[in-house]
């Protein structure tokens, strides 16, 4: 998006409003974008100016303080660059003064302009493309959906954004990325909602709100077809059936993995338009390695309707790890959302012989005939398909060279899944040379031997019935206070790394879960990360009360949920080891 150069002005003592923030141009020039289809929609700034925004609550004061040193943003800025999909041209206009420097202005800061607008073009996308013609009219009710972001340089804090969007649940927020150690994160200083304040502590106010651009579309059932092919590739037909709660979009935004090429979408037979953006680098879309797709209808949705979305893609969503062990997911989503939402999925995977795979839902024996009738299996080649017992909020595989045990919690299938190896970066054992003295005859004088001990790698699949017998363990115990198990079945498998993970029916257990005692002793693991090493079993399995039939309402809340479920697990601890509960106390 260029600057114009029959638009470049010289501006003082200009303020303007946008909610909760109040930016003033002092003194300088400032240019604004070629306008597309009569929409001027972007300006770059350079002189004196200041923001100022406070933060609604004692809450986000702090947090505003934390990351800035003060509770209120208040901050003189060299440049700013602006985006909006809004009046701000017609409102700033009355204001400006024409200057003989446009054509330097402009190719001086063009190329940066460019470079900045990137970060907004899906968000203009969705609000112009209701302008784009159509055979089948409509009118919407009129649309409140305002825009404004400013990219500022500021004297004291340098380059930081602050946002104003009228359709997100918290409207308000301003940020900064940051790097450490070569790696980019975005800190977000304060978000905030214009509806809903936070009630006072001790208050039982609803912080409800009503339908935003989020959860105005609702994905009611996933059917996917998946062919795996290792060490890398994967190949995927999902079939979206979604339900417009709240009509007038044109585009939608949907989150994939980066890796994945996307080769057709279509809704019901008609092939539709789309776009595979990038996320914006270090925030958490960008660090989990998902990009943003916009698919563009040729009209816009109405309230009420239902219509099957079709996506065909391929890619690069797995990585070997070594021992068996495959990274699954470890570069993005492999399957199209809107982000948590409660839905039905029906996956059905066809993978090579010698791998075994499991996945969320209820293992079921007959395969889809669209898929098994459509294309042969090749020598060797496995079907799998697993269907939900109830709207679950994600859904997730893992494939891996494994073992399998069983346990039982009452009428609940417990199965492990583990590899006779670990993955590569896996601490290896210690070595050490120990002096032999053999026995000799008498009057022969002993040559001194040394023997090399070299400690074994471990075995995940030695010690994978004892980690099916703790979690049904845990099971039973959590099914006395919660009531019953979600699920008539729960997999845990094996994963490469420290981190483990619980979704619905399906648990990512690292490695390090399947170690015994004598080989978390040869790695040099103090008291309290063995005991917690371990603890993680019944922290995983206690999610699938805390987190998957129940979960959270916002990204504020989360951490309930893995409160519940550190709780959970150290009531089993005490009940079972009350000095090792302790010891982590």
């Amino acid at each position: 998006m260029a600057l114009d150069n029959s638009r470049v002005y010289k501006v003082r003592d200009v303020a303007f409003d946008r909610a909760a923030f109040h930016i003033t141009l002092d003194d300088g020039t400032i240019a604004f974008t070629e306008d597309v289809a009569g929409h001027v929609t972007g300006a770059f700034f350079e002189g004196e100016g200041e923001v100022l925004l406070s933060p609604p609550n004692q809450v986000e004061r702090a947090s505003m303080a934390l990351f800035t040193g003060a509770a209120i943003l208040e901050e003189k800025f060299l440049t700013a660059y602006f985006r909006f999909n809004d009046s701000t041209f017609a409102e700033l206009q009355p204001s400006l003064r024409p200057t003989d420097e446009g054509e330097q202005f402009a190719s001086q800061w063009n190329q940066t302009a460019r470079n900045l607008a990137e970060v907004d073009a899906l968000r203009l996308l969705v609000t112009f493309s209701r302008d784009l013609p159509t055979a089948e009219p409509f009118t919407a009710a009129k649309n409140q959906d305002q825009v404004l972001h400013a990219r500022v340089f500021g004297r004291k804090l340098g380059a930081f954004d602050i946002y104003y969007d009228s359709t997100a649940k918290e409207q308000i927020w301003a940020g900064q990325l940051k790097r450490v150690e070569g790696e980019g994160y975005y800190d977000v200083w304060t978000s905030f909602s214009l509806n809903q304040r936070l009630p006072p502590i001790g208050s039982s106010g609803d912080n409800s709100f009503g339908p935003t651009a989020a959860d105005a579309i609702n994905i009611s059932d996933y059917r996917i077809q998946a062919e795996v092919s290792p060490p890398t590739e994967m190949r995927v037909d999902a079939l979206l059936q979604l339900e417009v709660k709240a009509g007038g979009q044109r585009t939608l935004l949907f989150e994939l993995s980066r890796y994945m090429n996307i080769e057709q979408i279509q809704a019901e037979t008609q092939a539709l338009e789309f776009i595979h953006n990038q996320a914006v680098e270090g925030t958490q879309l960008a660090r989990r390695g998902n990009d943003l797709v916009a698919v563009v209808f040729p009209r816009v949705l109405r309230s009420g309707e239902k219509l099957n979305l079709h996506f065909k893609y391929s890619g690069e969503v797995l990585s070997e790890a070594g021992g068996g062990l495959m990274y699954v997911g470890a570069r993005g989503t492999w399957y199209p959302n809107r982000g948590l939402g409660m839905s039905n999925f029906d996956l059905e995977f066809r993978y090579p012989a010698g791998w075994m795979l499991v996945a969320t839902g209820k293992r079921v024996d007959s395969p889809r005939l669209d898929i098994s009738a459509a294309t042969g299996l090749t020598q060797g080649e496995q079907v799998g398909r697993w269907i939900s017992e109830r709207p679950i909020p994600l859904a997730g595989f893992n494939l891996g060279k494994y073992s399998r045990v069983v346990a039982h919690a009452g009428k609940v299938s417990v199965e492990t899944y583990a590899s006779s190896g670990v993955e590569r970066s896996f601490p290896r054992g210690s070595i050490e040379a120990t002096e032999l003295q053999p026995l000799v005859p008498p009057g022969l004088r002993p040559l001194p031997r040394t023997m090399t001990v070299v400690t074994p790698s471990p075995s995940p699949a030695r010690n994978a019935q004892t980690v099916a017998d703790t979690s049904a363990r845990a099971i039973e115990f959590f099914a006395e206070r919660f009531g019953p198990f979600p699920y008539a079945n729960l997999a845990l498998t094996q994963m490469p790394g420290e981190v483990s993970q619980g979704w619905p029916s399906l648990i990512y257990l690292s490695s390090f879960s399947f170690l015994t005692p004598t080989e978390r002793t040869q790695l040099h693991m103090s008291p309290v990360v063995k005991i917690l090493s371990s603890a993680v079993i019944a922290h995983e399995t206690a999610h699938q009360w805390w987190g998957d039939l129940i979960s959270w309402s916002s990204y504020r809340d989360q951490w309930i949920v893995e409160g519940l479920s550190n709780y959970s697990s150290l009531m089993l601890l005490q009940s079972q080891d009350p000095m090792g509960f302790r010891i982590v106390m």
